[in-house]
C-alpha cells in the first residue's frame, strides 16, 4: 500500500532519510542519543514491516526532540550537505502539519496491522481464528475511514499545538490560465 501512493512514498523516504543522517556518523548518532531519550528512528526494511512501525513511532512521539537534534547537527556539522539536509528536515519536513497528520495515521495503521500480524504468526493460531482476525482488521480499516481519520486529525492538531506548528495545510499555488 505504501508503495502505490506518491505521498506515502515521499513520507517513508523522509523517514529513511532521517534515519540515514543519524546512522552514518557516530558524532551525529551521539547527538541523537543526547536529545532523544527513549525511542530512536529505525531503518525501513522492505521485508520487516515492524521496522516501519518502530521508526514511525519514534518520530510520532518524539518529533520535537528529533527536530532539536537535527538543528544541532545543522549548527555543528562540518559537511555542508549534511548541514543543509538536517536543517531542511527539521524546518521543512518534521515541522509541517502536512507531515504530522500522516505520521499519526501511519502509526495507528501500522501498529494495528503489526499487532494482528504477530497474532496470526503465533504457533497455536487456528485457521478459523485467523479468518476472524482478518475480518476484524478489515472492519477496523473501514471504521477508520469513517471516524478514525477525524480522530487522527485532532491528535495531529494537538501535537502541532504542543510543538508550535501551524495547524494548517499549505495552499498549493494554482497556475493561472490565460
Amino acid at each position: 500500500m505504501a508503495n502505490t501512493c506518491g505521498k506515502a512514498k515521499g513520507f517513508f523516504l523522509t523517514i529513511q532519510h532521517l534515519y540515514t543522517i543519524f546512522a552514518k556518523s557516530t558524532k551525529r548518532c551521539q547527538i541523537l542519543k543526547d536529545n532523544v531519550k527513549r525511542l530512536t528512528p529505525k531503518s525501513l526494511s522492505s521485508t520487516r514491516w515492524e521496522s516501519r512501525v518502530d521508526s514511525v513511532k519514534s518520530i510520532r512521539f518524539q518529533n520535537f526532540d528529533i527536530q532539536k537534534a537535527l538543528l544541532q547537527i545543522a549548527k555543528n556539522d562540518n559537511d555542508p550537505k549534511i548541514t543543509s539536509e538536517a536543517k531542511s528536515l527539521a524546518k521543512n519536513e518534521l515541522s509541517y502539519f502536512e507531515f504530522i497528520l500522516p505520521l499519526v495515521i501511519w502509526y495507528e495503521m501500522l501498529n494495528t496491522v503489526n499487532l494482528i500480524s504477530k497474532q496470526l504468526q503465533s504457533k497455536d493460531m487456528l485457521i478459523d481464528v485467523a479468518m476472524e482476525k482478518i475480518k476484524g482488521l478489515i472492519s477496523y480499516i473501514k471504521e477508520y475511514r469513517e471516524s478514525g481519520v477525524l480522530n487522527a486529525l485532532q491528535t495531529a492538531k494537538d501535537i502541532a499545538l504542543e510543538i508550535g506548528i501551524d495547524q494548517i495545510f499549505p495552499k498549493k499555488h494554482e497556475p493561472k490560465i490565460k
